[in-house]
């Protein structure tokens, strides 16, 4: 199990802060960025996930295309229970902005509760024909519920979907995934 010390969280939390958001060019002409995120959900069974993240982006030439780190706190709250989970990321991006042809994969590892997981979340789209395109996907994190994060449960939801357009204005989208728990369910 990987823990987290806040003796190195915290340091970067004060650099994302403290540094406006965007882009800087080293002295070598590398541009670099850094950046932070705050995100809040709720839903009707009274499950609150809040997220504060901090990004250093070594190589960055545009939101599309870039390499990375982030540092990911995130607060569960339900009634009189919390549970507090850490992640620590590794981003790469390689999209062309005009075509959306490319790839990008978010991979880390998560603790919460005693357990760890490794999560994932990338694309690949490239094109088939004129007016059709491929896109392969996998998305792996905790399943965000109560008994879920005590119980240590992950999902991994993977899959493909082609897109063809039917003249200028509509495409038809075909997909196929695979949703797999940890507890076998």
């Amino acid at each position: 199990m990987i823990k987290l010390s806040t003796s190195i969280i915290i340091p970067l939390l004060g650099i994302a802060l403290s540094h406006p958001a965007g882009a800087a060019t080293t002295q070598a002409g590398q541009a670099q960025g850094i950046g932070e995120y705050y995100f809040v959900s709720h839903d009707s069974e009274g499950f609150n996930t809040n997220a504060l993240a901090v990004e250093y982006l070594p190589a960055f030439r545009h939101g599309n295309d870039l390499t990375g780190a982030r540092v990911t706190f995130r607060d569960y709250t339900q009634n009189d229970w919390r549970r507090q989970a850490q992640q620590v990321t590794f981003i790469k991006r390689n999209i062309d902005p005009a075509t959306a042809n490319g790839w990008q994969l978010d991979a880390g590892l998560s603790t919460q509760g005693g357990h760890g997981t490794l999560t994932l979340d990338g694309s690949y789209h490239r094109p088939l024909a004129a007016k059709m395109g491929l896109d392969l996907f996998i998305n792996r994190d905790w399943v965000e519920t109560r008994s879920a994060l005590d119980r240590g449960i992950d999902f991994t939801f993977f899959g493909a979907a082609i897109d063809q357009g039917i003249g200028e204005r509509w495409t038809v989208v075909g997909v196929a995934g695979l949703q797999y728990f940890s507890d076998g369910n």
